[in-house]
């Protein structure tokens, strides 16, 4: 049963984009950056026990992505959704990667090496330097080589003319990346389906089908694995980040925030108009 059409613009989304990317921000600029050199430091103690989650925005951007990205599939066959996602990201991303490369150089003390090649930052400019082997010219470029895997698989679903079995494809990448944590499997393929991320892209793409369609016993199957998942590597990220940076993180703030972003998702799913 069609429950909704698919020229819906979603301003509950937009909103939640620019918080996540807020919250990235404020987490780089009044955290992390403070903590690459002098672990458990920060020169803002007022803020720092909020800016230090800010990094949960990345969490909050593969969810909504999942979401957007199939919305955008479904108007589109498999040429043009490649060119409207290449359009979308590569303009942008070429002023960013070119403004890091030209500060690297500008800062970089006569007779040192640059922290980054003029090859580095021309392989970078294909946005897939990590799967060459190359360094991100900027650390927090390291998101939109995850973003265009997720890409790579709808462009599959769409070249196959599979996107109409799409929840078939969810299920099965969910069950395999909770396979990966019962079998000894390369990192290489671990990498390929996004072991660390996925969860948020197949719920994300789950709940745009709860929108489209109605709530049925499959997608609430999926959803609630994902926020099992999702609540799980989010711990274990948690743990990595109070080693990196010395201080303590707060694992009942991390489930609450999660478990509003699905509910967030699901209220918007469910009573979007």
């Amino acid at each position: 049963m069609q429950k909704a059409n698919t020229s819906h613009h979603f301003y509950e989304l937009d909103v939640l984009r620019f918080l996540a990317a807020f919250s990235v921000l404020l987490f780089h600029l009044a955290f992390r950056r403070w903590n690459l050199d002098k672990v458990g430091f920060t020169p803002y103690p007022e803020i720092s026990h909020i800016t230090k989650y800010g990094y949960l925005g990345v969490d909050m951007f593969f969810l909504i992505s999942g979401f957007v990205i199939l919305l955008s599939a479904s108007k589109r066959d498999a040429t043009s959704f490649l060119i409207s996602r290449a359009s979308r990201l590569y303009p942008a991303y070429w002023i960013c990667a070119t403004l890091t490369f030209s500060f690297i150089i500008a800062t970089t003390s006569p007779g040192n090496e640059p922290k980054a090649t003029f090859i580095d930052y021309i392989i970078n400019l294909s946005m897939l330097q990590s799967f060459f082997g190359y360094m991100n010219i900027e650390g927090a470029y390291w998101t939109l080589m995850i973003e265009i895997q997720f890409y790579f698989f709808i462009y599959i679903l769409l070249k196959l003319k599979l996107i109409n079995h799409v929840s078939v494809f969810l299920g099965l990448w969910l069950a395999l990346l909770f396979s990966f944590d019962l079998y000894n499997t390369p990192q290489w393929i671990k990498s390929f389906f996004i072991y660390s991320w996925g969860h948020y892209f197949i719920a994300g793409a789950t709940f745009y089908l709860v929108w489209k369609n109605k709530l049925s016993l499959y997608y609430s199957i999926i959803i609630i694995a994902c926020y099992i998942r999702s609540i799980r590597l989010a711990y274990w990220y948690m743990l990595l980040k109070q080693n990196l940076t010395g201080f303590t993180y707060n694992k009942t703030t991390l489930i609450i925030f999660i478990s509003l972003l699905f509910l967030f998702l699901l209220f918007t799913t469910n009573y979007a108009i």
